[in-house]
């Protein structure tokens, strides 16, 4: 339980205030910057003397595997990615071979044991890559891990970045998901974010991939940027759904000059305030829903048939640092520079120094540059946190029960959302926890109340909404 204080972003710091708050209120009071809580603990417990030791990665398991590819061709200005802008394909071709280094030492560590269900490209720009490229790393991973037959295999793609070619190299290396990052349509936005795409553009990447054979695509907007209005979002949606994407996710930009100072351009421009943002991702949302979308979590939508539909429907939804998945391996192996492993008692991220990457594996160690064991109080709370951020809701005395704590252990917890439940963010019940309908934007912020390590520094999340 941290202690008491003045922080921005969950109720326990807003006791009797009045009831039935504006939005401009709500904003105020639970607006504040918040982890986004696809793990827990969250990144900024991780810790420099961190040294995961011969266990930490279980064998004869099945995992999830993300592969880090940190190179683009040109730096988008709204970029909170750790990523490097490159002009020809040396750097890549390096830092390929030293891929091929990690995933040997790793195969070797568990005894190639592990199968892999999901495999994730993520970036910078993944496809940058040929379809060779991303055959032979499959491949690797094949031979190391053992992928399953019906993995899921996806990749991140930047539609300028993308070729007929390509996407016929991916689907025959085995990829069968794409998901495309849009960002926005509107041309006033895309020169501020130095992100030029016409529709035109993202229309041509889909029909690549349909006939390539790859039919689960997902775009990626959002909400926030420069030049951004109610009317332009309304219109993103519009040209989006037009062009039938399995799943769409819509993120809120994410203002953190002070880790990514090239975000600072930005803010020459008008930029929208919290009340904006708000507005502006409450068009997103309703129009998807009358698009016959289904809402997944705080910011996916899905079409009706869609895995992620179908595991939400199922209570099978997780979330991961991917965002919200139908992967449900306990352990995620991370691959490349600052990946992040997430393994059933601990987290460990690798280096974000290419060199140190480099001059780890040439010495046979793994390049993991900090992390954190997990508690068992930790994983319960990690419960409590994926199921409010998954389905709104969640028993407390429930989830400590099922984790061996008393039941009354959380109850400090819930107690601190009183506040929230008279402001109608939350529903209370006993230790049943339900956010609302109307509450669900600020649900970042709900589940701050259960984050034991939450402190509302400034310059170190971003805004929750």
């Amino acid at each position: 339980m941290t202690d008491v204080k003045e922080m921005t972003g969950c109720s326990r710091y807003h006791l009797n205030m009045s009831t039935n708050p504006t939005t401009e209120e709500l904003l105020r009071r639970y607006g504040g910057a918040v982890p986004r809580y696809t793990s827990y603990p969250t990144a900024v417990q991780f810790k420099g003397d961190f040294r995961p030791k011969t266990g930490d990665i279980p064998e004869n398991a099945e995992v999830s595997i993300y592969v880090h590819i940190p190179f683009c061709r040109s730096l988008c200005s709204y970029c909170g990615c750790l990523t490097r802008v490159v002009h020809d394909d040396s750097p890549v071709n390096n830092y390929l071979a030293a891929l091929d280094e990690e995933i040997g030492l790793l195969g070797s560590m568990t005894g190639y044991s592990l199968t892999a269900g999901h495999i994730h490209f993520g970036g910078g720009s993944p496809n940058l890559l040929s379809g060779e490229d991303i055959e032979s790393l499959i491949n690797l991973i094949d031979l190391n891990f053992d992928i399953r037959d019906g993995a899921e295999i996806a990749i991140e793609a930047d539609p300028r970045q993308m070729t007929a070619e390509k996407a016929r190299g991916y689907a025959l290396a085995g990829v069968n998901r794409v998901s495309l990052g849009v960002q926005d349509f509107q041309r006033e936005t895309q020169l501020a974010i130095n992100r030029i795409q016409p529709y035109s553009q993202v229309e041509a990447c889909v029909g690549w991939l349909g006939d390539a054979g790859i039919d689960n695509i997902n775009f990626d907007l959002m909400y926030g940027l420069p030049c951004q209005t109610e009317d332009t979002i309304a219109d993103n949606v519009q040209k989006a759904v037009t062009l039938n994407p399995s799943r769409i996710s819509v993120f809120g930009y994410a203002h953190v000059p002070w880790m990514r100072p090239h975000q600072k351009i930005l803010e020459k421009y008008s930029m929208p305030g919290p009340l904006e943002r708000f507005r502006q991702a409450q068009v997103a949302r309703e129009a998807f829903l009358d698009k016959g979308y289904l809402g997944i979590g705080m910011d996916h939508f899905a079409l009706p048939g869609d895995r992620l539909a179908v595991a939400a429907g199922n209570r099978e939804l997780r979330r991961n640092f991917q965002g919200y998945t139908t992967d449900r391996a306990k352990t995620l192996i991370g691959l490349g520079i600052s990946s992040i492993s997430c393994l059933p008692g601990a987290f460990m991220q690798n280096t974000t120094s290419f060199k140190v990457y480099k001059e780890k594996l040439s010495l046979g160690d793994l390049p993991v540059e900090k992390g954190t064991y997990l508690t068992p109080e930790d994983i319960m709370r990690a419960d409590v946190i994926e199921q409010l951020m998954c389905y709104f809701t969640v028993d407390a005395a429930d989830a400590c029960r099922r984790h061996g704590f008393s039941e009354a252990h959380l109850a400090e917890d819930v107690a601190y959302l009183r506040q929230m439940e008279q402001d109608g963010i939350v529903e209370l019940d006993g230790s049943v926890v339900t956010i609302t309908e109307s509450g669900r934007p600020f649900v970042r912020s709900v589940c701050a109340a259960f984050d034991s390590y939450f402190e509302g520094a400034q310059n170190r999340h971003a805004r929750a909404v």
